[in-house]
């Protein structure tokens, strides 16, 4: 890791844990302890590199897409999540007018 993109991703990734509203010091944080461990692991020295090259970024990158598609989910989530429309409310906002229902015959 030893390009500048990893250090975009891991600021990403970051990013993205603070917006999943823990709870206390994000430092103190497993998730975070984890993330940055593993950054710390897997980077390219001149004495050691990671399993495959950039497989350890590609991880990163992955995984911050996932937590952002999973943010991204939950505020489309609350924000179209009021329930279904009636047949005569969705005939209305398409401009359309349903027919009146017979009277019953006495």
């Amino acid at each position: 890791m030893a390009s500048s993109q990893p250090l975009i991703v891991l600021k990403s990734l970051l990013r993205e844990l603070r917006y999943l509203n823990l709870q206390g010091v994000l430092q103190r944080k497993p998730a975070y302890c984890y993330v940055l461990d593993q950054y710390r692991k897997f980077q390219v020295t001149s004495e050691k590199n990671c399993r495959a090259k950039d497989e350890a970024e590609h991880n990163a990158h992955t995984f911050n897409c996932l937590l952002r598609s999973a943010r991204e989910l939950q505020e489309l989530n609350a924000a179209y999540s009021r329930g279904e429309r009636t047949v005569e409310e969705s005939a209305n906002l398409v401009g359309l007018k349903l027919p009146e229902a017979p009277k019953p015959l006495q």
